[in-house]
């Protein structure tokens, strides 16, 4: 009497209670993708749709691997697009420079160790650092990981899940740099990249670089995936005019990014990221990066899609500096 709905027995995504019922299991994912006749790559499909912790199971999203199934095993975000991420954008554009420090750690495919609350108080989330994780760990955006209970309170490992995850966390970095430097700066900057216009382009990524991301912890280990993940944020926006795909097979190896344009009499471009030893070695190295392109036949993909005109570039990162170099 006189109290709304109570005695409610809640289970989060961190309880191992119906864990497996949040999602697909890996194993219903082989069922389904059987079922419906698809031959698609389940490293791929479990590297792009899994990674979410529910208890102690390890749980596809059921919407991404639904629609993929839909468009014939094609690997893009679904989840990520059905709802508005404006919130969880304008928490992670405002927040202080030690979370998006944290933020670009886990961009590079680390993990961090927080405090996060099962109960998400949104009174608090411009002001509680524990309020923000919770909320990208609750809503889907982090993934947690031994958990130890103090409390009310719990020390999580987070980490993103997954690629899908991962390119929304891409957006998000163009949303840093229109805070920056405003949308026509970074309009100019993709011009330049497109038409092929390599000298702007890379004085205005330098520029970016900088002024913008912190490097303290962009080792030799990591250094190389946090910079692809930077170039990758930063081409983004193209996804509507470009094909952009990451660490795949092409001639002789694996390139780095590739932009496959939908207008097949526009420039095609393939990148090579490498960290320098030093500032000294920087040009050396980014030549290095442009021959590994010539040498493996990385634009073969670009050539047998019918894409004629090809830009290569090999871009070398050392702390804040960077040199590119270019060939058509």
């Amino acid at each position: 009497i006189f109290s709304g709905l109570n005695n409610v027995k809640v289970y989060s995504m961190l309880h191992d209670k119906y864990a497996s019922y949040f999602g697909f299991t890996e194993l219903e994912v082989d069922e389904l993708l059987t079922t419906a006749n698809l031959s698609v790559d389940r490293d791929a499909i479990k590297n792009w749709y899994n990674g979410y912790s529910f208890g102690n199971q390890l749980i596809y999203n059921p919407w991404s691997i639904i629609n993929c199934i839909a468009e014939s095993g094609k690997l893009m975000s679904y989840w990520i697009n059905t709802s508005d991420n404006q919130l969880i954008q304008n928490l992670i554009t405002r927040a202080s420079n030690a979370v998006q420090h944290k933020l670009q750690t886990l961009m590079t495919g680390g993990s961090l160790k927080q405090t996060v609350s099962e109960y998400v108080t949104f009174e608090h989330l411009n002001t509680d650092q524990t309020a923000l994780w919770s909320l990208l760990l609750m809503s889907g955006y982090l993934r947690g990981a031994n958990i130890e209970t103090h409390g009310l309170l719990l020390k999580v490992d987070l980490s993103i899940p997954n690629q899908e995850v991962l390119v929304f966390y891409q957006y998000v970095i163009m949303a840093w740099l229109s805070a920056y430097r405003g949308s026509d700066w970074y309009d100019q900057f993709i011009d330049n990249l497109v038409i092929g216009n390599i000298a702007d382009f890379e004085t205005d990524l330098q520029s970016l670089i900088e002024h913008s991301f912190s490097f303290r912890d962009v080792d030799k280990k990591n250094g190389e995936r946090f910079y692809h993940g930077l170039m990758l944020g930063l081409v983004a926006s193209l996804r509507d005019r470009y094909d952009i795909k990451s660490n795949r097979e092409s001639g002789k190896g694996l390139f780095d990014a590739m932009l496959i344009p939908n207008d097949k009499t526009d420039n095609g471009i393939v990148f090579e990221f490498k960290v320098a030893p030093s500032e000294a070695e920087l040009e050396a190295t980014a030549k290095q990066a442009l021959q590994q392109i010539i040498a493996k036949e990385y634009m073969k993909e670009l050539q047998q899609q019918g894409v004629d005109n090809i830009i290569k570039i090999g871009i070398a990162f050392a702390g804040k500096q960077i040199k590119v170099v270019s060939e058509t």
